[in-house]
């Protein structure tokens, strides 16, 4: 089935291996999916853990895709590259957290203004709300969007967040 083309903003990370050419790997291999189109990608960020038992920065920016994929499928994709990079540790369901390093992490924020409650897949992000190092690079290619739930724009999200975890843009390099 073709959906129509959906406006799409996804999360990268990583903390382990050269996080930067990570992220940069996940990002070619993005861009080469069917049916997904970068349109945007925000500057690189280092960041500082939240909640891991690991102590290594990450590198984090976001990303706007067009898509004609369905959430599911994309996900599945992104899981796809994730494994192809080499991740190796399991997605836990809904309300467990597993806040380990990452060679990758590949997260929809956002599709559309679509709101899922599905064990495999919530949207937007849970967490998206709630954490600097996603919301700075968002902020950076889409301050004007509007949480589907929340009502607000990420700018306006931003604005009044309450997390005090040290994010700082960087140069990026070619990505």
């Amino acid at each position: 089935m073709v959906f129509p083309a959906a406006d799409c903003f996804i999360g990268v990370g990583s903390n382990q291996k050269d996080p930067a050419t990570q992220v940069c790997e996940a990002l070619a291999r993005i861009g080469k999916l069917d049916g997904v189109r970068i349109m945007e990608v925000s500057p690189f960020y280092r960041s500082e853990p939240v909640g891991f038992v690991s102590t290594e920065w990450f590198i984090n920016c976001v990303l706007r895709v067009s898509t004609s994929l369905a959430p599911a499928r994309l996900l599945g994709r992104l899981q796809n590259i994730e494994n192809a990079m080499g991740r190796r540790e399991k997605r836990r369901g809904r309300g467990e957290h597993n806040y380990r390093a990452r060679l990758i992490d590949l997260d929809i924020l956002l599709y559309n203004m679509l709101i899922t409650d599905e064990d495999y897949l919530l949207l937007p992000h849970p967490h998206l709300h709630e954490r600097r190092f996603v919301l700075e690079p968002f902020c950076d290619i889409a301050p004007e969007i509007e949480h589907p739930l929340l009502g607000k724009t990420m700018a306006e999200i931003l604005t009044s967040l309450e997390d005090k975890h040290q994010v700082e843009r960087i140069e990026s390099g070619n990505h």
